[in-house]
C-alpha cells in the first residue's frame, strides 16, 4: 500500500473507533432514536395524506362508473318528445324547439335542453352565440 492510501485507512479507522465510543453514549443513542421517531411521525403524515387522496380518486372513480346512463332511468312525457325530435334531427338549438313545441321564448327551450343535458341525456357545444345539442343514447319514457 502506498502513504496515502495507509493513511486514509488509518483516518477511516480512527472515525470508525470515534463512532464506535459515541455509540456507547446513552444520550447519543437517545438523539437518534429520537430523530428517528420524528422522521417516522413525518413519513406517517405523509403516508396519511396520500392515502386520504387515494381514497377520495377512488371514491370519484366509483362515483363515475356507478353514474346512470341515459338507459337507467325514466324521463317527463315532454322530455321524451324533445329527445325524440333532438334524435331525429341530430342536432338542434333552443329556437328549432321553440317552434317545434310551441314554447312562448327561447328561455324556456333553452332550460328544458339544459336540464336534459345535466341529466346526461344531450350533449351540448357551443358555436358563437349559439348552444346546439344532440341525443347521447336511447332512454325509457
Amino acid at each position: 500500500m502506498t502513504d496515502n492510501t495507509t493513511n486514509e485507512f488509518k483516518n477511516v479507522a480512527a472515525d470508525f473507533r470515534k463512532m464506535q465510543e459515541q455509540f456507547r453514549d446513552p444520550v447519543v443513542i437517545g438523539a437518534l432514536l429520537n430523530a428517528v421517531s420524528e422522521e417516522r411521525t413525518a413519513t406517517n403524515l405523509i403516508l396519511k395524506e396520500i392515502n386520504a387522496k387515494l381514497e377520495r380518486m377512488e371514491a370519484r372513480i366509483n362515483a363515475l362508473e356507478t353514474r346512470k346512463t341515459p338507459d337507467d332511468f325514466p324521463i317527463p312525457e315532454v322530455d321524451g318528445d324533445i329527445y325524440d325530435f333532438v334524435k331525429k334531427k341530430g342536432v338542434v338549438c333552443a329556437a328549432d324547439v321553440q317552434k317545434k313545441f310551441s314554447y312562448k321564448g327561447k328561455n324556456a327551450a333553452s332550460a328544458r335542453l339544459n336540464g336534459m343535458f345535466r341529466q346526461g341525456l344531450l350533449e351540448k357545444k357551443q358555436v358563437g352565440k349559439r348552444v346546439f345539442f344532440s341525443a347521447k343514447g336511447d332512454v325509457k319514457k
